[in-house]
């Protein structure tokens, strides 16, 4: 197979009215060509064309010109050395593809990001996961050499999570999964030589998250009834949001994604009945149990024909408007989207509803033992809720 790779100029050999020419680099595959742009322009005057030395010294700027070439080249002599070393052919295509790259071959960071356009079979919950991985070290670091990984930066990493991010131990470990999954890919690729993971103690014990955070049933009357100032309808509708969340045991991802026809008319009144986003497990939630959700809804109607709730914001934004209002209110918790969910079980199981009610009532993925001996429908649910009387507690 012939192959060669050179830079030039003025490829077309035509005049240019700003006397400036893109710089390329010429591919020669098997006698077929094609011309990458290197994105640099220069005056003819100023192009030498020898090797390591393509651009004249006279230039102002012939050093990082000539490096940015060098660097080019490298690029394309790295992949075909990695393509040989894995006995696999190297295609004019194939070039071209990996120069076009956006990546820099250098950086994982870059790496990572183009993994994550050719990922395929990862839920939609576990590309989440990745993506917020990706997230968190461009926070730490966007320009992590792959000369760079290994323990000393692992375990730098890991401790930014649970310092910076207030992370449990659990948690670190569950961004770590990603971060190996990926490194082992570029093993494969020829971007490392050994998985760095390998032999490798990130520093972090993997106990269990934080105590959740929840409201007290007088904390969320608090909540509920607090004024609010009327020049921020956006802090009014996101109280309202949270409140439907708390009502129906719902995160702020399920909410969102609430459709009209989730909504049943039983005989004891309102439930909402769907799947949950997370792990597709089915949830009941009793919501004529609480008046102003029933009111919350009714202000709905006729807004989306599909969506209840359309006009829902992101869930970093959301958490803002509900640091504002917890400030506000005089709470001294941390209080979030899941906090809603959160304060609904601790709600549920401190009036003594069954476990299996409230299981089913969130949704939760890990009810296989209940579910064995207790499928629940609507009618257990309603049965099961029956002799509870939340409006006492004004929320």
């Amino acid at each position: 197979m012939g192959l060669s790779y050179k830079p030039i100029v003025n490829k077309n050999n035509v005049k240019n009215k700003t006397g400036l020419y893109s710089i390329y680099i010429r591919i020669t595959v098997d006698k077929k060509s094609r011309y990458l742009k290197t994105g640099e322009k220069i005056d003819l005057s100023s192009w030498a064309g020898k090797e390591n030395r393509w651009v004249k010294d006279s230039h102002p700027f012939h050093f990082q010109l000539n490096s940015l070439i060098r660097k080019k080249l490298y690029v394309l002599e790295q992949f075909v050395y990695r393509q040989k070393l894995y006995d696999r052919g190297v295609s004019l295509e194939s070039l071209c593809d990996h120069f076009y790259k956006k990546a820099d071959a250098n950086v994982f960071n870059e790496y990572a990001t183009e993994y994550m356009k050719k990922v395929k079979g990862k839920s939609l919950n576990t590309l989440k996961k990745y993506r917020t991985f990706i997230r968190y070290l461009n926070e730490f670091n966007s320009k992590i050499n792959f000369g760079q990984l290994g323990e000393p930066l692992f375990q730098s990493f890991a401790t930014w999570l649970l310092t910076e991010k207030k992370m449990a131990g659990v948690t670190v470990h569950k961004y770590f999964d990603p971060f190996k999954v990926i490194c082992k890919q570029a093993v494969n690729e020829g971007y490392i030589e050994k998985d760095p993971f390998q032999f490798v103690d990130i520093g972090v014990a993997p106990t269990k998250a934080n105590q959740r955070v929840h409201l007290e049933k007088e904390e969320l009357t608090v909540f509920k009834n607090v004024k609010l100032p009327l020049d921020r309808p956006d802090l009014e509708k996101a109280r309202k949001h949270w409140m439907f969340c708390f009502y129906g045991g719902f995160y702020h991802s399920d909410f969102s994604r609430l459709k009209w026809e989730n909504l049943r008319d039983s005989k004891e009144g309102y439930v909402l009945y769907g799947k949950r986003f997370k792990n597709g497990k089915r949830f009941i939630a009793p919501i004529h149990m609480f008046p102003q959700a029933i009111e919350i809804l009714d202000d709905q109607r006729g807004k989306d024909p599909i969506l209840i709730f359309p006009d829902t914001i992101s869930d970093q934004k959301f958490n803002s408007k509900l640091k504002e209002i917890a400030t506000i209110a005089g709470i001294d918790k941390n209080i979030m989207n899941k906090t809603a969910r959160h304060s609904n079980a601790q709600l549920w199981a401190a009036s003594g509803l069954a476990a299996q009610h409230t299981s089913k009532i969130l949704g939760h993925s890990r009810t296989s033992t209940t579910e064995t001996y207790y499928e629940l429908g609507i009618e257990d649910v309603n049965a099961g809720v029956s002799s509870l009387d939340p409006s006492k507690f004004d929320i």
